[in-house]
């Protein structure tokens, strides 16, 4: 199974609690660690994106699943690029 290793994740999420964006960086966390169908042996130095947060209603889980599903998008797509 090829394996993804973030060096660095910065979430900037305003208004957000302090609570809440732990909650949303384990939710990432969590998501990103539980992914699938990742590309193999392939280095993206960065990927940057920018997401709608009030798409989800306020609800932290769903911005976690937002961010997670742009990133592997993200990752895929640099992926490809760099093949």
């Amino acid at each position: 199974m090829p394996a993804l290793s973030i060096d660095h994740l910065q979430l900037d999420v305003p208004g957000l609690s302090e609570p809440k964006a732990r909650e949303l960086a384990h939710l990432v966390a969590a998501g990103l660690a539980g992914a699938s169908g990742l590309p193999d042996g392939t280095n993206i130095p960065a990927i940057r994106l920018d997401l709608d947060a009030g798409a989800d209603g306020g609800d932290t889980a769903g911005l976690a699943r937002q961010i997670v599903a742009a990133a592997l998008r993200a990752v895929s797509h640099a992926a490809a690029g760099a093949g």
